[in-house]
């Protein structure tokens, strides 16, 4: 018995499992079990994989995920936390340092967990949906936001380097599974746990020479269909045909016409299914290589970084937001501004366009020796105008007329 189950009714994590195991995406139930913090011995809908075996576990987002936070402290999620308690645990996630990101969908994970107790008719109220996010500062962004920016060029060199990476130390199979899975991320923006989530059934190609189509896993158990175009698909077909060499597997006579047996599209050399992070690590590879231009920034590398580069390469060109949302299966489009790296670009044409409504460009103007300037005349003329009491902008050569005395009812003729 875990010590969640110690100080919950025992029926807890009956109920958290069932509620998950309802997701038809297991990348979205695992998302929200880390945030909120259940324990992976417990989750009887996630099998456990031989290679975890004696390995140990991280903490779960720095010891302060929800369920634990609160067995910690003797509470009950269900019956003895309210809206002051989970503004205590909110504050416990920024003291622990997490970014403003992962603090927005740990609560969103309580929330989600809520409503669907709230539904079942076990709690009444939505503790989580009293809270204020604008006071608990997890909405917006972060002024110190250091999300990497991938311009097109960056991605293109990062899908150069797997393209004509050695293949001498770890087999050409590997070149070309990274290649495809990179080539997948960039061009469909598309969330790191719904790549690796693919199965070879998502993947369609009606013949060698058309585009191709993915079916994509998103959250909530909602689909979408990323299309590819020839040249990405040749790469990916190219990958499913050393994949079935590796496993010493048949192709299938049509690639992604396969049978109804899940087959994840992109795995290990024995058949594993790759995880969300290992595609980071893919990438920071590629770019720590021997004369890459990423050198630089290969630490920083993630899958999510050429999520945001879809979004703000897409807006670049001129794609409606709306439909970049649908594209990377966003509900909202505030979302999707997130993920929008051009904010960070501090060239606008808004300083631009303001500077021409407020000042004028006299530069073509003549101007005889000893007449004061143009603009000079026109500030002077302004301040002669002026109520009494205002300061006056000091031009060269002009010497307003002080007031004779305050005027009345004009406070502000009293300060000089």
């Amino acid at each position: 018995m875990t010590e969640l189950d110690q100080r919950a009714p025992m029926s807890f994590t009956r109920r958290v499992n069932l509620w998950l195991s309802k997701f038809s995406s297991r990348a979205t139930a695992k998302a929200y079990s880390d945030d909120l913090g259940l324990p992976h011995d417990d989750r009887d809908w996630e099998p456990s994989s031989p290679s975890r075996r004696g390995r140990t576990r991280g903490t779960f987002r720095k010891g302060v995920a929800f369920f634990p936070w609160c067995a910690a402290r003797g509470l009950d999620p269900l019956s003895t936390v309210g809206l002051e308690q989970l503004q205590q645990w909110l504050h416990a996630t920024s003291q622990a340092g997490l970014a403003k990101a992962t603090r927005a969908h740990m609560l969103t994970a309580v929330r989600e967990f809520y409503t669907a107790m709230q539904r079942q008719g076990i709690i009444s109220v939505n503790p989580a949906a009293l809270v204020d996010t604008n006071a608990a500062g997890v909405t917006g962004l972060d002024e110190d936001d250091q999300g990497l920016d991938l311009d097109v060029a960056q991605t293109r060199q990062l899908l150069t380097l797997a393209r004509t990476s050695s293949a001498a130390r770890r087999g050409a199979q590997y070149r070309d599974r990274d290649l495809a899975v990179l080539l997948v991320l960039a061009v469909t923006g598309a969330r790191a746990s719904e790549v690796t989530g693919l199965d070879l059934a998502d993947y369609r190609r009606a013949n060698p020479s058309s585009k191709a189509t993915l079916r994509l896993h998103g959250k909530g158990g909602r689909m979408r269909t990323a299309e590819l175009d020839a040249h990405v698909a040749d790469d990916v077909d190219a990958w499913i045909r050393t994949r079935a060499a590796m496993l010493d597997r048949r192709v299938p006579a049509q690639p992604g016409q396969v049978s109804s047996e899940r087959q994840p599209l992109f795995c290990t050399r024995t058949g594993a299914r790759l995880s969300p992070g290992y595609l980071g690590d893919i990438m920071q590879r590629l770019a720590r290589q021997e004369g890459s231009p990423l050198a630089g920034i290969a630490d920083q590398l993630h899958p999510h970084a050429l999520r945001a580069a879809f979004v703000t390469s897409a807006l670049d060109a001129g794609v409606p937001i709306e439909e970049v949302a649908a594209a990377v299966g966003h509900t909202h489009i505030a979302t999707t501004l997130r993920y929008d790296r051009r904010r960070k670009r501090r060239k606008t044409g808004a300083f631009r366009a303001v500077s021409g409504l407020v000042a004028e460009d006299h530069s073509d103007e003549a101007e005889e020796p000893g007449q004061s300037s143009s603009v000079a005349a026109r500030l002077a003329a302004h301040d002669a105008e002026q109520l009494p009491g205002q300061t006056a902008v000091p031009v060269p050569g002009y010497d307003p007329v002080e007031p004779a005395g305050p005027v009345e009812g004009w406070p502000g003729a009293h300060f000089r």
